[in-house]
């Protein structure tokens, strides 16, 4: 009585999920976002992360970067979150304020 859903499951699962797959995949290889050196499984990543300090500092060294470079261009471009951003962090406090005259 369930041959038909389990007929189309196995087609599914054969024939389906591959398709997908490969529907996925870029055509041209310039336009893969993937380098090769983070090219990896992400098990074997979280597995560095836990037993490597240096992958830690790493991967901890590259999101501030991101999140600085996120802020800076908050602050440039919205007004209120540049007074946010000073306020909670004093470091931010002294990149942002100007230094000598401006014309």
């Amino acid at each position: 009585q369930h041959i038909g859903k389990f007929i189309a499951l196995i087609l599914l699962n054969v024939w389906g999920l591959p398709v997908l797959y490969l529907m996925a995949l870029p055509l041209d290889p310039c336009e893969q976002v993937a380098e090769e050196e983070y090219d990896v499984d992400l098990a074997i990543r979280v597995w560095h992360l836990a037993v490597c300090s240096k992958e830690r500092r790493r991967s901890l060294d590259t999101c501030r970067c991101w999140v600085n470079r996120k802020l800076v261009a908050a602050s440039e471009h919205y007004p209120l979150a540049r007074m946010a951003i000073c306020a909670a962090s004093p470091h931010y406090r002294r990149a942002f304020n100007k230094k000598g005259r401006s014309v």
